[in-house]
């Protein structure tokens, strides 16, 4: 019966073990170094890996979900609903898309200042900040995070990327246990999707053995914001995007050995593409989308729009979009004799027929090509903010 759904199941089930193997790492990272003192700044950071893993994994979990709910009777939409407590599911279920939803970095029709007002305004009330008081520079509402190279700190972003995943959830956030439960609930069903969808066997890649330096800088979003030539509403959509950039920078090119995927076990080259096309169409999408609506479009226009780099002619645009649509596993297309024509490809053929590549080599390339202009994209976004570090 599940036949004819051969591709996308192989696809999730191949994703979801992809996803294991990182979520393992970084928890064994975190334990490494969960004692471990920051040198320069207030806290270390390798927690951030997997602040920023679980709402990548959200997404998954809920596109899967949506496409083995699509399908009929089987058993595995009943495992997935047995390893959720009944008084827990509806709520989880809400949070999962809630989460999901986020993954969007803008609005379609251009306002993010209500958003952006909340959060920072929670924030700012949460720390005490909103009168210049007696302890008023004792008091930070933000944290800068940085990646620490010999003596310089590179600028990842701040931990506004927790407060914009969980805005729509609770209008602030959670308690650590709300965090701990909806964690292991995700982290259960992601172990699931991974040994139940398919058979199917997914090498382990290799991680770097370097030592890998991030820390937490405690801040005044006022002096963030105050230091900057635009809009702050603005700043804030920026600041996500040069998050979800430098993570998956990270991922790449610290944590994975995938320097030259041509080495790469095919599976591994076919997942880190998707994820990676993700975060770099939606970090595009929220940036055209600025440069359409935001107060700040002249600003923007010379920031994406200069020295031989236009956002609006990138040659891996329409790669990196098709990409990040096989987030949902085919699911629009099921209905459609197109779907039916591809349900049983192989991975490496799925990829090069949604994608309209001609070969894997020529795969590479476009990705190479994407990671190249996700680098100039998380380069400028960084001159904006004008907080370089040395120590």
């Amino acid at each position: 019966m599940l036949e004819k759904y051969y591709s996308s199941l192989i696809d999730i089930a191949m994703n979801a073990k992809c996803y294991m193997i990182i979520c393992k790492h970084y928890i064994e990272m975190n334990q490494k170094y969960n004692n471990v003192k920051a040198r320069y700044g207030n806290a270390n950071g390798i927690s951030f890996l997997i602040a920023k893993l679980i709402p990548d994994i959200s997404v998954f979990v809920y596109e899967s979900i949506n496409f083995i709910n699509s399908i009929e009777d089987n058993t595995i939409k009943k495992a997935i609903k047995e390893a959720i407590p009944n008084r827990y599911q509806e709520d989880y279920f809400n949070d999962l898309k809630l989460i999901r939803n986020n993954i969007h970095l803008y609005n379609t029709y251009g306002s993010y200042k209500d958003k952006a007002d909340n959060i920072i305004d929670s924030k700012l009330d949460e720390f005490k900040l909103k009168n210049h008081d007696l302890f008023y520079l004792l008091r930070n509402d933000i944290s800068l995070i940085y990646k620490i190279i010999n003596n310089s700190g590179l600028f990842l972003g701040t931990d506004y990327f927790y407060n914009h995943y969980l805005y729509e959830v609770d209008g602030s956030s959670w308690t650590p246990e709300q965090i701990i439960k909806y964690s292991s609930t995700t982290s259960s069903i992601l172990f699931l999707i991974s040994t139940k969808v398919a058979d199917i066997k997914v090498p382990m890649i290799k991680f770097k053995n370097v030592e890998l330096h991030i820390e937490f800088f405690d801040y005044k979003s006022e002096k963030l914001f105050k230091n900057i030539d635009i809009d702050y509403t603005t700043a804030f959509r920026l600041i996500l995007i040069l998050t979800e950039l430098s993570y998956i920078s990270i991922l790449v090119d610290d944590i994975l050995e995938s320097g030259n995927l041509h080495d790469a076990n095919i599976m591994w080259v076919l997942f880190l593409g998707k994820y990676v096309a993700t975060k770099y169409d939606e970090s595009l999408d929220s940036i055209e989308n600025m440069l359409k609506y935001s107060k700040d479009k002249a600003y923007l226009q010379k920031l994406f729009n200069s020295n031989n780099f236009k956002i609006s002619s990138l040659y891996s645009r329409k790669f990196g979009r098709d990409l990040r649509n096989m987030l949902h596993f085919g699911l629009k297309d099921i209905n459609k004799q197109e779907y039916y024509d591809i349900s049983k490809f192989d991975l490496t053929k799925l990829y090069l027929f949604r994608t309209n590549t001609d070969n894997i080599e020529q795969f590479i390339s476009k990705y190479l090509l994407m990671r190249d202009d996700m680098k100039i994209i998380e380069s400028r976004i960084r001159d904006v903010f004008k907080i370089k570090k040395l120590f």
